[in-house]
């Protein structure tokens, strides 16, 4: 699916500029790295991607806030091409996803942004924000619902991995900061696993502990174990710490062991629900994808609204 021209040229202007503004507040996670990222997974997601068609649409009310710059836009533009009407309205206003979504508002009929939208004319409310039952009633009119809680990725090891795959999954662990959908936040590795040469390949983004807002989760993470002298490995600005918990907090990993292969997919199933995708080295993990992946999933359009509308706005 081609971006279209005022959009390619947005994008372009962002890219080849210092877009590193506005990084307070609740987009601490918005450099000028992050953003050029953001930027050319975008557009190698939207190169090849065919949109389903789709006989029914809908008015969709999307209320979302993307932690990565633009990580809606691909899902977005799958809706649009399937000919729904929809209602965007981020948490809080950037100053560089406004450009973009204005200048979507502008390109398509159907969509629009930061405008009041009456809920008789909403079928269906899709968002990653958290909301009690009071609420829900009050801001989804009881009309059908998805939610889109903030996951992540696990990434799985068997110790006989070669240097680059390690090098690919640390890329797939601190891309964007580690707060994509596609970020590994959990590993499975075998007992006795050591995490040295793993940790080697993450010091080429050592650059990481110059980033205050980073620096300042790593910190405080780091304290609270420490205070409550809980066993984790650390390289200065990441923390790698056994945990069953299915998702670590920004600038951390955690991990599970296993003693064979069983064990490995009685884990893993456990966390299928929980977490967005599966990696491991060339895939060779059932319904795994090869490490190195992480930038190309944060943009996907996303798996769960896309079932969500394919059963026709029932649970993804």
């Amino acid at each position: 699916m081609k971006l279209p021209d005022p959009l390619n040229a947005l994008l372009d202007a962002f890219y080849e500029g210092d877009p590193g503004y506005g990084l307070t507040g609740r987009y601490p996670w918005y450099t000028a790295g992050t953003i050029k990222e953001g930027i050319s997974a975008l557009r190698r997601v939207l190169k090849d991607f065919i949109p389903e068609k789709n006989t029914s649409a809908y008015h969709l009310f999307f209320h979302c806030d993307d932690f990565i710059p633009f990580e809606s836009l691909p899902t977005l533009l799958y809706l649009l091409s399937q000919g729904h009407k929809i209602y965007y309205l981020p948490a809080e206003r950037h100053p560089i996803t406004e450009k973009i979504f204005q200048s979507l508002s502008v390109l398509m009929e159907t969509f629009s942004a930061f405008t009041p939208q009456k809920k008789e004319m909403t079928d269906a409310y899709i968002t990653d924000m958290h909301f009690t039952a009071p609420d829900q009633d009050r801001y989804f009119d009881k009309k059908p619902s998805l939610f889109l809680p903030r996951t992540g990725a696990v990434g799985i090891l068997t110790g006989k991995e070669n240097l680059a795959s390690l090098q690919k999954l640390a890329k797939d662990i601190v891309s964007f900061f580690g707060t994509g959908k596609g970020n590994v936040k959990k590993l499975f590795v075998p007992e006795g696993y050591h995490f040295q040469t793993l940790l080697n390949c993450l010091d080429e983004f050592c650059e990481l502990k110059d980033y205050h807002p980073y620096n300042n989760r790593y910190r405080y993470a780091s304290s609270i174990y420490l205070l409550h002298r809980q066993p984790f490995f650390d390289n200065q600005f990441l923390i790698i710490k056994e945990d069953t918990t299915p998702l670590a907090p920004v600038a951390c990993v955690f991990y599970e062991t296993y003693t064979d292969e069983q064990m490995l997919e009685e884990k893993v199933n456990r966390h299928r629900k929980v977490c967005y995708s599966i990696y491991s080295e060339e895939g060779w993990f059932k319904d795994s994808l090869p490490f190195g992946n992480s930038s190309l999933v944060n943009y996907e359009v996303d798996k769960r609204v896309m079932t969500f509308i394919q059963n026709g706005l029932k649970g993804a």
